[in-house]
């Protein structure tokens, strides 16, 4: 199946331009500052019965708890699934960190003929670090299956450097640590992707992440800052943003190819 990797990417620049305006007329916040979320579900398939695509997501900074899936019993059937919540301090607003849960399950029956699934949960966010830099925490759980990948990432948006990067295929591994950031852009992406197979396909992903403004009185033990560059937040935040679209677009465009 072959998608149109420019058509998905033109409503993606219209919402990225609408949404960097809106954070430039803002007020600065005191601490890491939440610039954008995206979580999506999609399952997809086809058979003899028939074609079904089915899609679901949130642009917000709220509760995102929901699933999509096909008939069950259909001789193709795959089923996306999602509970995330990006966190923010009551007192300040300051992006405090986030909790995600996600998993992708798909199956298709040994007798089927010209039949596919393939299902898919993805999470996404961009924050920026400004003035003093900030400690992040992470544990991560991930799993997949059968023709199944699960992964997670938090880079700095600019050099794409990584400050944790893990990915599974066939495998279940849990991750984690803590890491200081220097003042700069960052995205974190977290994803469960799978195709169905006649023994079924799955990919969980389980984060829990922190990030709160360095409290460390001076230089000492602990963790190094990363040499990530520092910047203009109005021009980082956008690019991080259209970083994290364009990278999904990217990779359902490679996976399903």
């Amino acid at each position: 199946m072959t998608k149109n990797t420019s058509s998905a990417l033109r409503p993606a620049a219209a919402w990225v331009t609408g949404l960097s305006a809106a954070l430039v007329t803002g007020t600065a916040l005191a601490g890491p500052t939440l610039v954008s979320r995206e979580s999506g579900l999609r399952a997809t398939g086809f058979s003899a019965a028939g074609e079904y695509n089915l899609s679901n997501g949130s642009g917000d900074f709220d509760l995102f708890a929901d699933s999509v899936r096909s008939d069950d019993a259909a001789a193709a059937r795959s089923r996306a699934e999602q509970n995330s919540l990006p966190r923010l301090d009551g007192a300040t607003g300051a992006f405090a960190g986030a909790l995600a849960d996600g998993a992708a399950h798909a199956a298709v029956d040994p007798a089927a003929t010209d039949a596919a699934a393939s299902a898919e949960s993805d999470f996404d966010l961009v924050f920026r670090v400004e003035g003093e830099p900030a400690v992040v925490r992470l544990n991560c759980n991930l799993a997949a299956s059968g023709d199944g990948t699960a992964g997670f990432k938090l880079y700095d948006t600019v050099t794409l450097q990584p400050a944790f990067s893990d990915e599974v295929t066939a495998d279940s591994r849990a991750a984690g640590g803590e890491q200081k950031l220097a003042p700069g852009t960052y995205g974190v992406s977290a994803w469960a992707f799978v195709r169905g197979t006649p023994d079924a396909s799955s990919a969980t992903y389980s984060i829990n992440l922190t990030v709160a403004a360095d409290a460390s009185p001076g230089p000492g033990p602990g963790p190094v800052p990363m040499p990530l560059p520092a910047a203009a937040w109005g021009g980082l935040g956008l690019f991080g943003i259209v970083t994290v679209v364009t990278t999904r677009v990217r990779r359902r465009a490679e996976l399903a190819g």
